[in-house]
């Protein structure tokens, strides 16, 4: 349980990264996290833990979506908030998946895993999910690092590229 204590927390600081906060070391932070608690997880629990994770990250991170469509939708607030809710737990299903799959191809050399695996991993999902259902193109680590001074290879390397960094 508290595991999935600080998997949430984890999920719900990783959008302090992006505008208007701008602190993208949180993001670094929130992912070094995720990372940390998968290692000293069951595998049989990993995708909960991802699914966890992808609610505090979508459920912060979309938030705006909520006055978009409940303020200028002009749709009703039981009806925003399911869509919302809906949404979040939808988007949560390609954090579990991260998890899932990190744990499944994870190997034996925690270095290699950090700094390989679960970036591809991560990035693969994110041009899935980026690209399935016309796209939601949402929190995009490499977006985060846009200002920073990583931001220079986003023009050589792409968003996607910037992830990987």
């Amino acid at each position: 349980m508290k595991t999935y204590f600080l998997v949430l927390i984890s999920g719900l600081i990783f959008p302090l990264g992006f505008a208007p906060f701008n602190a993208w070391p949180v993001t670094i932070i929130s992912l070094s996290c995720i990372i940390y608690l998968l290692n000293n997880s069951l595998s049989r629990s990993s995708f909960l833990s991802g699914y966890i994770y992808g609610l505090g990250l979508w459920g912060a991170g979309i938030s705006w979506m909520f006055v978009s469509i409940y303020y200028h939708g002009n749709v009703g607030l039981i009806s925003s908030i399911l869509i919302i809710l809906f949404l979040i737990a939808f988007l949560s299903i390609f954090t579990g998946l991260v998890a899932f799959l990190y744990k499944t191809f994870k190997i034996n050399n925690n270095s290699f895993n950090c700094l390989v695996i679960f970036p591809a991993i991560w990035v693969l999902v994110e041009i899935i999910r980026s690209n399935i259902f016309s796209g939601f193109p949402w929190l995009i680590i490499g977006d985060s690092l846009a200002g920073t001074h990583f931001g220079g290879w986003i023009p050589i390397l792409g968003v996607f590229g910037g992830s990987i960094i």
